[in-house]
């Protein structure tokens, strides 16, 4: 079938030496031919759009250009069967979702943009085929279900809610615009201290709900970080993590703590067990990744080696170029025993966040953002309490100015007394209309 190309660039990579309109040779391999209304049409076969391996912060972030197509497609007169799922959640009201575009594919789905009917907000839709998958696929899935109902947060991408069937399960999740974190890096190149700061400090304040939650993230990199359209994150993918009361069996935990190798801790590469202290060497690997572009080893092609230098070099993973108080941060993190690793809380006090989240406090607070966690301004450091404090202070004595009775006006001994008098309209000559 001739297909008619999508894009200039197509246009100009594919073109060929085309013979004029009713000339009796045919056109080479059939290549091309004229078109009904005298176009030229190439037979080029579509690029693919989506990776087989695209997780959710990709998906999102091709939605833009997905969307355009599907306006393509519509004015052309193309029409689109529209899905309609019910999600019915114990005590809560069903909520009608309307499926829209495909924003990306996977190995085992697809993940959809919906419109919630009843509300009108833009959601996504994780659909999973479960044609195929096995018992405990199924189980785990369900497990990361069961997860996401139970975690609300700013920093933590919100579970909307769930349908399954016998074909497919749909988890309805909150949309965010701006894809990952590795998608941006992949846009617009490297970060700059300052920012990597900035980002990490809203992380680990996703890092510190979970962790007091009892849930390890167990994959924490720039794919699985999404950014909003205001630089606010929210962490995603839970389908490997873990909660700390089922990892007590310890024959779970060795078969079942998955990630990502240039990212795991030594301790999970050496199947003894994941823990908090796992998310964090993983954050010192992402600030690394956020920093260069590339995570820790990327130099090496071979996962095994990668893995076997996570666990015997002496030397932490640090980039050159980064300052004294950066450096001493990744050190931290980078730390081989676990237990001698800073906690999420911990690190909020880190100089390095300190030092370069100073220059911004002021601006917070002026100019706050619905999606900010409170909690998380409060952490940066004690003066941004006590600035609270005075906000609310002044707030309150202007509201008990504006609602107490005017007091009159005094004066010292010998003065005369001043006397309010009303204000009353005193003819000029400016005005053209007589007063009464």
């Amino acid at each position: 079938m001739n297909l008619r190309p999508r894009y200039q660039s197509d246009l100009e990579a594919t073109r060929l030496t085309l013979t004029r309109r009713g000339s009796s040779n045919a056109a080479p391999n059939g290549s091309h031919r004229r078109g009904s209304h005298g176009a030229e049409e190439h037979s080029i076969a579509p690029r693919g759009r989506f990776d087989p391996s695209q997780n959710l912060g990709q998906a999102f972030a091709s939605s833009t250009n997905l969307a355009r197509a599907s306006s393509v497609a519509s004015a052309k007169g193309g029409s689109t069967m529209r899905r309609t799922i019910v999600v019915r959640e114990e005590g809560r009201v069903p909520m009608h979702y309307q499926l829209g575009n495909c924003i990306g594919r996977g190995q085992f789905g697809s993940v959809y943009r919906a419109l919630n009917i009843n509300t009108g907000q833009i959601v996504a839709v994780k659909r999973i085929r479960l044609e195929g998958l096995p018992e405990s696929e199924i189980t785990q899935l369900m497990k990361e279900v069961d997860l996401l109902k139970r975690l609300h947060h700013p920093s933590i991408v919100q579970y909307e809610g769930m349908v399954r069937d016998d074909d497919s399960l749909d988890i309805v999740l909150e949309y965010v615009e701006n894809g990952s974190l590795g998608q941006t890096l992949k846009a617009f190149g490297k970060f700059n201290e300052k920012l990597v700061a900035t980002y990490v400090t809203k992380i680990l304040e996703g890092l510190h709900y979970l962790h007091e939650q009892q849930v390890v993230h167990c994959d924490l990199k720039a794919a699985n970080i999404l950014s909003t359209k205001n630089g606010n994150i929210k962490l995603s993918d839970f389908g490997v993590s873990l909660t700390l009361n089922a990892m007590e069996n310890a024959k779970e935990t060795a078969n079942n703590v998955a990630g990502t190798p240039n990212w795991m801790a030594p301790e999970v590469i050496e199947l003894k067990g994941a823990s908090t202290a796992s998310d964090i060497w993983s954050l010192g690997c992402t600030v690394v990744e956020l920093l260069t572009g590339k995570p820790p080893y990327s130099e090496i092609d071979n996962t095994l080696a990668v893995m076997f230098r996570i666990v015997e070099d002496d030397k932490a993973p640090i980039p050159d170029g980064c300052s004294e108080t950066l450096r001493d941060f990744l050190a931290q993190c980078f730390r081989k025993d676990p237990d001698q690793r800073p906690t999420a809380e911990s690190l909020f006090e880190h100089p390095w966040l300190k030092r370069t989240w100073g220059l911004h406090k002021a601006s917070l607070y002026n100019e706050l953002r619905p999606d900010d966690s409170v909690p998380f301004l409060r952490r940066i450091s004690t003066d941004l309490q006590a600035r609270q404090l005075s906000i609310q202070n002044l707030a309150e004595v202007a509201r008990t100015q504006s609602t107490s009775p005017a007091s009159p006006l005094t004066t010292s001994p010998g003065e005369p007394e001043f006397v309010v008098k009303p204000h009353s309209f005193v003819k000029t000559s400016f005005s053209k209309r007589k007063l009464p």
